[in-house]
């Protein structure tokens, strides 16, 4: 009562002459296996659309507004969907601004989850860098890149990636 797909192997019989005279098929139902493809192509699509909603979300900071005498915008359209890259912003005072900019070697969700993890390891370290020196200036651009790298490098290495990273 409705359309199915089937693997088919069909065998000519050959009379005297060498000519076919009549064939013989072999067919399996394989509707099953041809649904269950669908249904994984659909579940990497939508794996696809989500690692694209949490690039979009956490990986990409919005710009500061009201920062005297700037004027910042930000754009990004990754080439092969989802991928790595990641920014943001931290405003330090009213004419003060850090911005991080990073890509994780690789595409896909896998690389989209590493940047969270450093974009999140920077706030972190951001955070207790300036708590534990509450007297001393905001910490260093080198303060906070090697307070990163000390702490990431070896995880990077056990997953096999690498980041590229400017503060």
């Amino acid at each position: 009562g409705r359309p199915y797909w089937v693997a088919t192997t069909m065998v000519p019989w050959l009379g005297a002459d060498g000519l076919p005279f009549q064939f013989v098929a072999i067919s399996t139902d394989i509707t099953s296996r041809h649904e269950a493809e669908a249904a994984l192509q659909q579940a990497r699509q939508r794996e696809l659309d989500i690692g694209e909603e949490i690039q979009q979300r956490l990986l990409f900071g919005r710009p500061p507004g009201k920062l005297a005498g700037l004027s910042i915008a930000s754009h990004t359209e990754g080439s092969l969907g989802v991928a790595g890259d990641f920014y943001t912003f931290t405003r330090l005072g009213e004419h003060t601004l850090e911005i991080l900019t990073g890509d994780v070697m690789g595409k896909g969700v896998n690389a989209a989850l590493i940047a969270a993890g450093i974009k999140s390891t920077y706030r972190q370290i951001f955070v207790e860098l300036a708590a534990t020196h509450r007297d001393a200036p905001l910490p260093s651009p080198a303060t906070l890149m090697n307070s990163i790298h000390a702490q990431l490098t070896g995880e990077l290495i056990r997953l096999g990636v690498f980041v590229t990273m400017s503060l």
